[in-house]
């Protein structure tokens, strides 16, 4: 590099230092954003929700009764375009079906005993 171009550069360097303005002050965690948009997605958090599901569904195939009136509102959340044709847990459905089923028959009798 010449003499001439070093000169150059401090000349343009001072130019640009003279007719700066002030600069945005940015926070330390504002320089590296990943653009993930948290304000936007803080509304829509539902992390907690699918772990619980996701912890909840082997025991509601090995104990439907115990989720009998959950199983109702626990609809499946797909993560594609195409849905599945049949129940995830067909036995779990039917089970819990069959546990409704027998509530309501005793609920009847009970009904009538009285």
């Amino acid at each position: 590099m010449s003499s001439k171009e070093v000169a150059n550069a401090f000349r343009w360097y001072r130019a640009f230092t003279k007719h700066r303005g002030l600069g945005r002050e940015l926070t330390h965690a504002a320089r590296y954003t990943n653009f993930s948009l948290q304000h936007a997605w803080g509304k829509f958090d539902c992390q907690t929700q699918l772990l619980t599901r996701e912890a909840f569904v082997p025991l509601m195939k090995r104990n439907p009764e115990v989720f009998d009136c959950d199983i109702a509102n626990f609809h499946p959340v797909y993560f594609s375009l195409m849905k599945p044709s049949g129940d995830i847990y067909p036995e779990a459905v039917a089970a819990t079906k069959a546990a409704s089923q027998l509530a309501e028959k005793e609920a009847l009798k009970e009904e009538q005993t009285k």
